[in-house]
């Protein structure tokens, strides 16, 4: 009869998991994000990232900054954000400055979690089987007293153990890592004004002056000697 009642336990207990398990296999999910960005000033907008990550509920984990060739500064801040914050914040951050790349990313734990809760119940169900054996009036020898208690408590940690991953699995669901890359871009080059034909007539028009230069010298050395030898004649 006690047997029975065992068996009966055990059978609700596994059932009650699998439901519970059932109930939240949809969300057990880790979603991630990278985001690139091209900005205008990296202090200003990584200090804007940061307000942003409180604003949300989330925490920036880590920020580093690297000195580029001609002062331009690049860099990197990674935060955590509630999951249920992750669009609305990603919205917020592109608006930043202008989007180069980005990437998101989603990992499935459910068989992961549903294994945990499986093995769990069934360490649970190991126990009530032991703490019948011990209630069960039946005559046991010491040492096997022994061995089932030492089973007994091995079976209690083992439980203790695997519903501990199970929460931090599903403590991790609720957070979102992204990684945000801000860089400064190099200074676009200054537009070339100039038109190549109207530079190379520009060029020769020193030329041209200093040959009408000369000819008007010449013209006129020229008119002195005609007049000189017509006064000689005269």
């Amino acid at each position: 009869m006690m047997r029975r009642f065992i068996g009966v336990v055990t059978v609700l207990a596994l059932a009650l998991a699998t439901a519970a398990g059932a109930q939240a296999a949809d969300s057990v999910a880790t979603r991630g994000a990278a985001l690139v960005l091209k900005v205008e000033k990296f202090e200003t907008t990584r200090q804007k990232v940061s307000e942003l990550t409180l604003g949300s509920g989330g925490e920036v984990r880590q920020a580093q900054s690297h000195v580029a060739e001609k002062g331009r500064r690049h860099g990197t801040v990674q935060l955590s954000v509630p999951a249920q914050k992750l669009e609305p914040l990603l919205t917020q951050l592109r608006g930043l400055g202008i989007p180069s790349g980005e990437r998101t990313t989603t990992l499935e734990h459910w068989a992961e979690s549903e294994e945990l809760a499986r093995r769990a119940e069934r360490s649970k169900g190991h126990q009530v089987r032991l703490n019948g054996l011990l209630g069960s009036g039946r005559k046991l020898r010491g040492s096997d007293v022994l061995y089932v208690e030492e089973r007994l408590v091995r079976a209690e940690n083992d439980e203790d153990m695997l519903r501990l991953q199970r929460e931090k699995l599903l403590r991790a669901t609720a957070l979102s890592k992204v990684t945000v890359v801000l860089f400064e871009p190099p200074a676009l080059p200054k537009p070339n004004l100039t038109h190549p034909r109207r530079d190379l007539v520009l060029s020769w028009v020193p030329t041209v002056l200093t040959w009408i230069f000369w000819l008007a010298i010449a013209g006129a050395i020229g008119g002195v000697v005609r007049w000189w030898r017509r006064q000689q004649r005269a």
